[in-house]
């Protein structure tokens, strides 16, 4: 095993004949998309290699100023405390909670992305050079605090594209801090060196078990609306078919297909929503503002802001609520009344997040709908907007799935997951 200190520990990773910077590291990290949490943690492990989250934050700007920090960290050489002291000065410490007495999540946090970023630009440089590398070695270091897995995978040498290093990459747990490293063909080393495999490995913790490399293809819902939204989808896809690694001059490359296949849809079909909803449109209130409500001339107040799928603020003012509410006390079937109740709990992740987006053209309504299992059978619930003035909600609307309108032509689908292959 190695003993280093924090920056020998963070200078290793590239050591052994590889560039003496930081760069893949680097470019991982900020390639890294930010996610809310409660969709991080319904990823599973390989593609988390893909999203960079802090469970304590709720706000995506927060999130995001963590992840540019954290690249600059990298990018800079800087340790544990340095990166704290940054997170002090913008504010975001106060935001997780973090206090001098428990420092223990944002070591979890630094570590954890570190490593990650750190392995994910070694293997990078690997892929490029596997036909010279021999075999591939887990280092693990020594001391007080090395687990129990990273023990006994410490020390394990196999070739590079062993199915091993699709499970076992680290990190391989939170504040993980092993690495691979290449051993290559023609040294003295190699040919000392021995395949050795792991024997009694402990089960990965939950969330770990995975390879960065395999994961570029991974995709999410959230991930893919960001790169379209950022127009980062001529270098996604330039990126995704520099890893892919194969012979484009034939164009077989069914991995890259897909994603390119992915964000062409996904852009197509945001380019048709746009011009029903909008994007980035802005609504000049602030929650808790007394209004004259705009459609009906009566006297409201903003209860709350949201944003739809494409960015544009949609207001919810009390006479709205106090009417969906009335909807819901009126409601005779117990099925329209739990959809109706979900809907509005959940108006931020219907506008956000819909299954589909229907325009009305009988009265002339945009329906941001969400499918939901009531009993064995699929309802939706529907915020609803005008099609003439969409910034201000009418109501929550339930409805079966499909709603009968779609086949009589009065619903027409302007936008749908299932298209889009999400």
């Amino acid at each position: 095993m190695v003993h280093v200190k924090e920056k020998e520990e963070q200078a290793q990773f590239f050591s052994d004949g590889f560039d003496a910077t930081f760069e893949e590291a680097v470019e991982f990290m900020k390639e890294k998309l930010s996610l809310p949490p409660e969709e991080f943690y319904s990823l599973d492990a390989k593609a988390r290699f893909r999203a960079f989250t802090v469970a304590k934050l709720t706000g995506l700007d927060a999130i995001e100023r963590v992840k540019e920090k954290l690249a600059k960290a990298i990018e800079e050489g800087k340790t544990l405390r340095e990166w704290i002291e940054e997170l002090g000065e913008d504010g975001i410490l106060r935001a997780v909670g973090f206090h001098q007495s428990n420092p223990w999540y944002l070591e979890t946090v630094f570590r954890t992305n570190v490593s990650t970023a750190y392995n994910a630009g070694r293997l990078m440089q690997f892929a490029r050079s596997k036909d010279r590398i021999k075999l591939l070695e887990y280092v693990a270091i020594d001391d007080s605090r090395t687990t129990p897995i990273c023990r006994r995978l410490d020390g394990t040498k196999l070739p590079p594209d062993d199915p091993f290093w699709a499970t076992y990459t680290p990190p391989n747990h939170f504040r993980c801090r092993s690495t691979v490293r290449a051993i290559f063909k023609g040294s003295s080393e190699a040919k000392k060196a021995r395949m050795k495999k792991p024997e009694d490995i402990p089960p990965v913790p939950e969330g770990f078990a995975g390879s960065p490399l395999d994961s570029w293809w991974k995709l999410t819902e959230s991930m893919a609306k960001r790169i379209v939204k950022y127009g980062l989808k001529d270098e996604v896809l330039e990126k995704a078919k520099r890893m892919c690694g194969k012979n484009f001059e034939d164009w077989e490359c069914p991995e890259f297909e897909e994603v390119k296949e992915r964000l062409e849809r996904l852009k197509k079909a945001y380019k048709k929503l746009e011009k029903y909803i909008g994007r980035e449109e802005k609504v000049s209130v602030s929650e808790g503002d007394k209004i004259l409500h705009p459609i009906s001339k009566v006297p409201t107040e903003v209860v709350k802001k949201y944003k739809d799928i494409l960015d544009n603020e949609r207001v919810l003012t009390k006479l709205a609520k106090e009417h969906i509410l009335h909807e819901i006390n009126e409601e005779k079937r117990s099925w329209r009344k739990e959809v109706r109740v979900w809907g509005l709990r959940n108006i931020h992740n219907i506008l956000r997040n819909p299954d589909i987006v229907f325009f009305d053209q009988k009265n002339q309504a945009i329906l941001y709908c969400k499918k939901r299992k009531v009993g064995n059978k699929d309802r939706i619930a529907a915020v609803v907007v005008g099609a003439e003035n969409k910034h201000y909600i009418f109501t929550v609307k339930p409805a079966p799935y499909p709603p009968a309108g779609l086949k009589s032509g009065r619903y027409v689908i302007i936008y749908s997951r299932k298209e889009e292959l999400l």
